[in-house]
């Protein structure tokens, strides 16, 4: 256990890396970023390994995460604000194709003129979307429910999105106190592998994921 003077932002980069995930998909949006900057230096520096692909939008962002969890892949994504906002098409798909994605939301105003103060009307948009949302109240929370959440969403009974809804600056940039486990002891909760599950796209079992029907 290592107790660390820390941000929100990036105790929820550790817990991501503690989760062993296999696909990061990014794009930078304040207070968000701290979290995709924070992973994508663990990556360079060989913490754990992953593939992170920045997005051209939040919108193909959500899309990348929502169709790597559809190939059984455990993914991480984010945003904030009007970011999150933007992805709506691709978010309020993601609980009806019952994929365990997971997300941070930096929960912020939804701008116009550049309003950057902590609101939460961002996530609360989704609130009836299907999407399961916890708030932690400080960094450690935020590390701890970043793990919890992959547990829930993964379990098969679940099988829905969570995302950890963040206030923005107090939580995402404030530093607190928090305590991180060791990796190995993180995994004793949470195994590096997802438990298997029958909607998992492969070759070798064709299914159809929100057919259209007439």
């Amino acid at each position: 256990m290592v107790k660390l003077l820390t941000t929100g932002t990036f105790a929820i980069a550790t817990a991501v890396k503690h989760a062993d995930v296999d696909v990061i998909s990014a794009y930078p949006i304040r207070p968000y970023t701290g979290v995709m900057n924070s992973l994508a230096r663990m990556i360079a520096d060989g913490e754990f390994d992953a593939e992170y692909i920045v997005a051209d939008s939040e919108h193909t962002q959500f899309e990348i995460a929502k169709h790597a969890a559809a190939c059984g892949a455990r993914v991480f994504t984010g945003s904030a604000g009007i970011g999150w906002a933007y992805a709506h098409e691709p978010i309020v798909v993601t609980p009806g194709d019952r994929q365990p994605v997971v997300a941070m939301v930096g929960t912020r105003a939804l701008d116009d003129p550049g309003n950057f103060g902590v609101e939460h009307n961002d996530v609360l948009a989704e609130r009836d979307s299907g999407w399961m949302i916890c708030f932690p109240e400080n960094p450690q929370e935020a590390y701890d429910l970043t793990l919890m959440a992959y547990k829930i969403a993964e379990n098969p009974k679940v099988l829905l999105p969570i995302a950890i809804a963040c206030d923005g600056n107090f939580i995402t940039h404030v530093r607190f106190p928090v305590d991180l486990p060791e990796a190995d002891v993180a995994r004793e909760f949470l195994p590096p592998t997802p438990p298997p599950r029958a909607n998992v796209l492969h070759p070798d079992k064709p299914v159809i994921i929100a057919p259209h029907t007439d």
